[in-house]
């Protein structure tokens, strides 16, 4: 939420947000690394959407794990570039990217536990499916 009004509505027409959970779930993360990772998936959907398409982030519970998944209805990348290239530093699809964006991503979410991958067809857009354990909330005494 905090990444999606840091980035101005504006930036996405039409975002939806939607979750698959019955109760409150919790994660034992740093809050400021994870809005990091958020931000970065949010803006490189903006950019490969080029201001157009759709945007939808999906969280659920699945055993011991929360899963996000993030989205967009971009350029998509190939199957080589993410086999190969996709979390590697200084490797981008973007004319003016750096590339270390999502290896940063990749760096901050298994530190915390989890993991991230994607999928993506060229011409119909990008997915990123973000697995982080569930942190083990004990009831008040």
């Amino acid at each position: 939420d905090e990444a999606i009004k840091d980035l101005g509505p504006q930036r996405f027409k039409n975002i939806t947000l939607e979750k698959d959970v019955s109760r409150d779930i919790f994660i034992r993360a740093d809050s400021t690394y994870i809005y990091k990772v958020m931000l970065n998936l949010l803006l490189n959907a903006h950019e490969a959407m080029a201001g157009k398409g759709g945007l939808t982030i999906f969280a659920s519970e699945k055993g011991a794990e929360v899963v996000i998944k993030v989205s967009d209805t971009g350029c998509g990348m190939s199957k080589d570039y993410i086999n190969t290239r996709l979390f590697t530093p200084f490797s981008s699809t973007k004319p003016k990217g750096l590339g270390i964006g999502l290896y940063q991503c990749k760096s901050i979410i298994e530190a915390h536990g989890g993991s991230i991958q994607a999928k993506s067809k060229k011409g119909q857009g990008t997915e990123f499916i973000i697995k982080l354990p569930l942190a083990e909330v004990k009831a008040p005494i």
